[in-house]
């Protein structure tokens, strides 16, 4: 599809050069920052990526049994040690 639209010639001036240093043009860049503006699917994926690594860290202290899945036993024991001792 095209489109047509008005920009500062300042800005496209420079926008121009810009292309022409990096060897692209400015359709190339105004498509890639339009599609940044638009999380993808795999920008989402390494969104929750990066956010079960950080409760993964979060973990890495406790000392969780076998038996404890839901962490209920760790919770209770960081709880008497804060509390109760």
């Amino acid at each position: 599809m095209n489109i047509n639209i008005s920009i500062n010639p300042e800005i496209y001036n420079g926008a121009l050069e810009y292309a022409q240093e990096h060897h692209t043009n400015i359709k190339d860049i105004i498509e890639s920052y339009l599609g940044k503006l638009r999380p993808t699917k795999s920008t989402t994926s390494n969104q929750a990526d990066m956010k079960l690594q950080e409760l993964i860290n979060l973990t890495k202290g406790l000392k969780l049994d076998a038996d404890d899945i839901n962490g209920d036993k760790a919770k209770q024991s960081y709880l008497e040690e804060k509390y109760v001792r």
